[in-house]
Formats: structure tokens, sequence, C-alpha cells
């Protein structure tokens, strides 16, 4: 497409961002030589810079070796296609935790949370522009906050904060592990009309065995007195979730384990 502008005389450059980029960045580089630029994640705001500069004597590579998303003030969206009653409030970014089977923390680096003004600062643009349920959303929302202030405003402050906000709106909580669930959490999301009776919390497998293979952060959480605990605060909550079956070294008897569980 590059060339068959040019040889209609029209300038046409080609830049590639993302966590594609982040992860492969040499790779890339070194089989895409007629891409104008590359960016990696958490680097939004060079973008321009990009733009501007992108193949001047060669590729503009300005992907961090390190990455990381930092978010210090609030960043207004504009909503591209048709408006919807929904909206994603990005929470943090980036994932302390080792799970074999992703390579999320690899290209993400580890957890940034966005400070709590800019989030209510961005709640409330999107609530303006007519978004009527706000999504929650990061590689685990349960770590918000314990990278900022001594973890002072974790999720369940959080999630108070927003729903005093003013309008008529819904919150909902997604990509929550069992790990995270506090009392606070329960209590906050029992007492507020605003925040949906909805938990989006992957487990990915319930036997124990897998589980440590995994690496799964909350190995030694009893899952089943997790829900108990959810359920006995929050009567009408409903669970999402996700499973992996057939991971690395998963026997029938691992298998029936996870089918009885879910059953259950």
């Amino acid at each position: 497409r590059k060339r068959e502008a040019a040889a209609q005389g029209q300038a046409l450059r080609v830049f590639v961002a993302g966590c594609l980029t982040q992860r492969y960045r040499d790779e890339l580089a070194r089989e895409l030589p007629e891409v104008d630029g590359f960016l990696g994640v958490g680097d939004y705001e060079r973008l321009a810079q990009l733009v501007v500069h992108g193949q001047v004597g060669g590729a503009v590579n300005l992907i961090r070796e390190l990455p990381a998303t930092v978010v210090r003030r609030p960043t207004p969206r504009l909503q591209l296609g048709a408006r919807r009653p929904h909206g994603y409030l990005k929470i943090a970014d980036g994932c302390n935790h080792n799970c074999t089977f992703c390579a999320i923390p690899g290209f993400k680096g580890r957890v940034r949370s966005v400070p709590r003004d800019v989030l209510l600062a961005e709640a409330r643009h999107l609530l303006a522009q007519g978004v009527r349920e706000l999504c929650l959303v990061a590689q685990d929302t349960s770590d918000y906050g314990k990278d900022l202030d001594g973890g002072r405003i974790g999720i369940a402050e959080l999630l108070a904060d927003l729903a005093a906000l003013p309008g008529d709106f819904w919150i909902r909580l997604l990509y929550f592990y069992p790990g995270g669930v506090s009392d606070a959490l329960i209590d906050v999301m029992a007492s507020s009309p605003k925040i949906v009776p909805y938990l989006d919390m992957p487990l990915q497998h319930l036997h124990p065995e897998i589980l440590r293979r995994m690496k799964r952060p909350h190995v030694g959480v009893n899952i089943g007195r997790t829900l108990e605990r959810l359920r006995r605060g929050i009567p009408d909550l409903a669970i999402r979730t996700t499973f992996l079956v057939g991971f690395p070294t998963e026997e029938r008897r691992h298998f029936d384990y996870l089918l009885a569980g879910v059953k259950a």
C-alpha cells in the first residue's frame, strides 16, 4: 500500500505501536524495513513526536526497553463511532504476577495505578459524554493502589469514591483476582446501589497442583469459602470466570476436580 501510494506521488507513512512492538522490538525493526516508526506501550503522548519525525534517516524507534504505563493527569477521550451506554475506565496497567501461561508482564511491566483524582476526572468526563456504565479494567483490578501512597487508597476506597459521583449510572468491576476479596470490598459493593452485583474473577483452575504450576497468585486461597463470603455479603452477586483446560501436566483427575468444583 505504501509503495502504491508512492507510485502515485502520494506520501503515505506507516507506524506500528502497542504490545507486539514492545515484545518483539528488534525482530520487527529487522523484518519490516518499510515501517517509518515504532512505539511501544504506555507512550501514547510520544505518538505526535513519532509522526513528526518518522523516517528521518531511517525508521524512528521510540520503544522503551522497560515498559511502563504512567498516567499523571486526566486524558479525556474522543469516542469514535456510535455513542454507547458503557465506557471503560482503566484504573491500572501492568501486572506483578508471573503466571506461566501469560506473557503480559513481559511487555506491560509492573503495576502502575492511575491516581484517584485522575480517575475521578476521567469518570466525570465519561458520564458527561452520556456513558451510563463505567467498566473498571486492569490486568488485576484487586491490585489497584498498592503502588500509590503506601496503599492508602485501594480498590474498595476507589469504588466508594466513584459511587459518590452525582448522576444515574452503574459501576462494573472486571478482572478481579480472588486473593483481593476483602471485607471492605464486600461492604462497599453491598452498600452502594450504583455498583453492579457482578464480579469478573478469572480463576483459571481449581486444583491446587495445577494452580501451583500455573504460578497463580491465589494458589493458597480457598475459592469455595471466598465465594461463600461474597454471596453471604452480596446475595444476588453474579460471578463470571474463565478456566484453562488442557494445561501442560493436567491429568484426568485434575480435570474431574475442576469439573466437580464448577458444579458445586
